[in-house]
């Protein structure tokens, strides 16, 4: 049997806010679409709110991994784990 093409992201999370609750929130004080947030656009007011809610994702969710995030946001787990080293102090 093939395996389908699409992915379902648990929805219900076991402790705290869920990613897309977070994304959500950041979105909307951004005042950037979700949709835009979670597409390749790369202009720099989405780009900016993409990575506040992989910081915000981080610091609220330190049990959820890249891979999640990535999914997500449709980008590729190493873009997350990258946002999450320019956010640590030196």
């Amino acid at each position: 049997m093939t395996r389908p093409w699409f992915r379902i992201l648990e929805i219900i999370e076991p402790r705290g806010r869920s990613i897309a609750d977070i994304a959500l929130s950041v979105a909307l004080t951004r005042f950037v679409s979700l949709n835009e947030m979670r597409s390749s656009t790369y202009r720099g007011p989405i780009r900016r709110a993409r990575y506040e809610a992989f910081r915000l994702i981080r610091e609220e969710r330190p049990d959820v991994s890249s891979r999640i995030v990535g999914d997500y946001f449709r980008v590729d787990p190493s873009t997350v784990r990258r946002a999450w080293r320019m956010e640590q102090p030196a």
